[in-house]
């Protein structure tokens, strides 16, 4: 099953199309682990990128969460990925770090983003995600994880349970 779903919101900028691409990527490198584990398929993982490079190239993204569903489709976990562009990000870290396998009740996985009201062309972001629904936020607790940056752009991940 696929749950994909968007919010609305409020922004400031180091976004270049070069450091969406160096820090999506590895975004993407844990999406992959995460198709291995099956919980979505390669092409979900493909698609979720591109999605977020759409939504980088906006300016439209302020964070998104990979949903971790139990069996009785409640959320159990989240990685939860902010979008950092003021410049104070400096560490780059490598991806992974997360041993999926010890998700033992999970068993499928949503995505979440939250979007600014105020984006680049929110009209074509909003007609973007039309068909997606809405979604909450899962909240947790959270623990950093990792950072993913180029010259001060940036990602970073906390997985909340």
């Amino acid at each position: 099953m696929s749950r994909t779903s968007a919010n609305t919101y409020s922004y400031s900028d180091s976004y270049t199309e070069a450091r969406a691409r160096a820090v999506t990527d590895k975004v993407y490198e844990d999406l992959i682990t995460i198709s291995m584990k099956g919980l979505i398929s390669l092409e979900r993982a493909n698609k979720i990128r591109e999605d977020l490079l759409y939504f980088q190239k906006k300016k439209a993204l302020d964070y998104f969460q990979f949903q971790f569903y139990d069996s009785k489709n409640k959320v159990v976990k989240a990685l939860h990925y902010k979008v950092e562009t003021g410049g104070t990000i400096y560490r780059n870290d490598e991806s992974g770090g997360i041993d999926y396998y010890d998700f033992k009740d999970v068993k499928s996985m949503g995505f979440l983003v939250q979007i600014f009201n105020d984006a680049n062309k929110i009209k074509e972001v909003l007609e973007y995600t039309k068909d997606w629904g809405k979604g909450e936020t899962f909240e947790g607790t959270s623990s950093a994880q990792r950072t993913y940056s180029k010259d001060n752009y940036g990602i970073t991940r906390n997985l909340r349970e």
